[in-house]
């Protein structure tokens, strides 16, 4: 047998991943996703999605935090479409035990640090750090 081939495990051989194993994937992905979702909340604007810049930083919204902007205009615009009332929540934030797994990807809440995600039974996910 040639060296190449030395080291190689034959197809019907191979070990299946675990229950474990799976899990854990899944859960790095979920990982990796809310990381990649925190960035792009962190250097986007919350209303056009714009990307802001060392020249010309978002600004964010003084009462939740949460939401950034990349100028006044899109402040207003935002807070008219439902930005208000989103921000009126984090006043008094539920307390819930509840956690869906699959996020409902139509909602606007701010995906840091606050609010998670919205989820199909229509509960907020609520975590800070």
């Amino acid at each position: 047998m040639d060296e190449t081939h030395a080291n190689t495990v034959p197809a019907s051989e191979e070990k299946e991943p675990s229950v474990n194993d799976l899990a854990f994937e899944r859960i790095r992905r979920i990982w990796d996703n809310k990381r990649k979702e925190e960035h792009v909340a962190k250097t986007h604007c919350s209303y056009c999605d714009k990307r802001g810049s060392q020249r010309k930083p978002l600004q964010t919204c003084s009462h939740c935090k949460a939401a950034r902007y990349c100028d006044t205009d899109c402040q207003r615009a935002d807070f008219r479409a439902g930005h208000k009332d989103e921000c009126k929540g984090f006043a008094r934030l539920p307390n819930t035990m509840a956690f869906q797994y699959e996020p409902n990807p139509e909602e606007r809440f701010p995906h840091h640090p606050i609010f998670a995600h919205a989820h199909a039974d229509d509960v907020g996910c609520v975590g800070t750090r």
